[in-house]
């Protein structure tokens, strides 16, 4: 159930799906070879650290750790670089050291990051018992734009699927990833997205989702659909569409 309130802002879902991300500007993901590390050292849990507000000259991310309670037991060291001005606001380099048990980081991922406060978090979007590597890379009034990395089940590389902007993310019963974003105070944008077996975020559709009645006394919802490029796969016709997308709880109970 989710209750923020918000500016315009509309769901901004691009699954650029990079095969590596190991092209293209730091913005856009990368990845390095694996090396060996040295002794790691203490660092606190990405869940608890607290990012500073330091005002017109953003935030200060902590160095932190997120620990997997996957079966691939791997570790996240989470490491910050010096923030600088850029053409579009300030940016922070961050390092994402993937390491396995015995110490040796196997992978570093590598992004840019500028106005949020959120740290990197794993959490198994598409329901494989995995998690995926959600890293923050700008948060607005309520709703962040993650840079999205997974690994197929049981493996250890991650690649960038893309960017999806979001309140979160949802694994649906009817097999989708679903990311709703506030458009404004009563309308929401629940994008549906589908993992494919090679690995390609693709974006199915977006269901608009407008409140009906007052904001502290909403008496329903009106609910359309938006082809985002996957309708004319489900072999579903407009109307049996919307049927079956508005109907999704993640659809249903947006204004809960």
């Amino acid at each position: 159930m989710i209750r923020q309130s918000i500016r315009a802002i509309a769901l901004a879902a691009v699954a650029c799906a990079l095969p590596a991300c190991s092209q293209g500007d730091a913005r856009d993901g990368a990845t390095t070879p694996a090396v060996t590390s040295a002794k790691r050292a203490a660092m606190p849990d990405c869940g608890t650290a607290q990012a500073v507000d330091n005002g017109t000259a953003g935030w200060t991310h902590p160095d932190c750790r997120l620990l997997s309670t996957d079966s691939r037991g791997l570790n996240f060291d989470v490491h910050y670089g010096p923030a600088a001005d850029g053409a579009d606001g300030r940016r922070t380099p961050v390092s994402i050291a993937v390491v396995p048990a015995g110490d040796a980081t196997i992978q570093t991922i590598t992004e840019t990051v500028g106005n949020t406060f959120s740290a990197p978090s794993l959490e198994d979007i598409d329901g494989d018992a995995f998690a995926e590597l959600l890293v923050p890379l700008e948060t607005g009034n309520v709703n962040t734009t993650y840079a999205i990395w997974y690994a197929p089940p049981g493996g250890k590389h991650f690649t960038r699927l893309g960017e999806v902007s979001a309140v979160g993310f949802h694994k649906t019963v009817s097999g989708y990833i679903a990311a709703p974003a506030r458009s404004s105070a009563n309308q929401w944008a629940v994008q549906f997205f589908k993992l494919t077996p090679d690995a390609k975020l693709k974006p199915v559709l977006t269901a608009n989702v407008t409140a009906r009645g007052e904001p502290d006394h909403i008496t329903g919802i009106d609910c359309q659909i938006e082809d985002a490029g996957g309708l004319r796969g489900l072999k579903l016709n407009p109307v049996a569409a919307k049927t079956a997308f508005c109907a999704e709880s993640v659809v249903q109970d947006v204004f809960k």
